[in-house]
Order: structure tokens, then sequence, then C-alpha cells
């Protein structure tokens, strides 16, 4: 049960960066979107960035920016 938590927070990590790389390049918006959204299981400090990252990535300023990087 230990190793499966431990892998599972790695595997989050690593998205956590590709999703990093991808807010940089304004690109791949749901899938930010999605790891943002699993990011809030992570209380408390995970929540408050999942929540905040939600919040600016369905502005209609991010999602032009977003679009324009196709």
């Amino acid at each position: 049960m230990l190793s499966a938590l431990v892998i599972g927070m790695m595997v989050l990590g690593i998205l956590l960066l590709l999703t990093g790389h991808s807010l940089r390049k304004h690109r791949a918006r749901i899938f930010c979107l999605i790891v943002a959204g699993a990011e809030c299981i992570s209380f408390p400090l995970g929540t408050l960035v999942g929540v905040f990252t939600l919040i600016k990535l369905n502005k209609d300023s991010a999602k032009k920016l977003f679009a324009n990087n196709h």
C-alpha cells in the first residue's frame, strides 16, 4: 500500500513538471486543467495551487493565449 502511494506521488510530480512546461509554452490547456484538478487532492498546498490554476485557466484571456499557440 505504501509503495503504491509513493509511486502515485511520483507520477503526480512528473505530471506537475510536464504541466509547468506546458503552461510556460502556453500549450495543452486541457491537460493542464486535468492535472490542476488532480492536484487539488494534495491538501492543503496542492488544493490552493490547483484551485488558483483552474481559475486562471478558465479566464477568457488564458483561453485566447492557449488558442493562439496550437
